[in-house]
């Protein structure tokens, strides 16, 4: 089976430390921010307050996500860890 693909809209990788990521693919490759969020009460927040994900204009249609890994609860990682198709 052939799949066309004509580009790669998203692509996101989980991180450390969002200050050394940023400074990598920022500050030294020049990537440019689009936007930058928190995570607080179980929301995204917009006030860029200790954030936790951003995303990178890549080129294209093309743009990178920076996320923080997340500490799971026993219950979030029972949930993650069912198929996708149960979610």
């Amino acid at each position: 089976m052939k799949i066309n693909v004509e580009g790669v809209s998203e692509i996101v990788i989980e991180i450390k430390s969002m200050e050394r990521a940023i400074d990598f693919w920022s500050n030294q490759l020049g990537f440019p921010m689009v936007e930058q969020w928190g995570y607080k009460e179980g929301q995204f927040d917009k006030s860029n307050e200790n954030v936790w994900a951003a995303w990178l204009f890549l080129g294209g249609p093309t743009r990178l996500g920076l996320w923080l890994a997340k500490n799971f609860t026993e219950k979030e990682l029972l949930e993650k860890r069912k198929p996708v198709s149960e979610w």
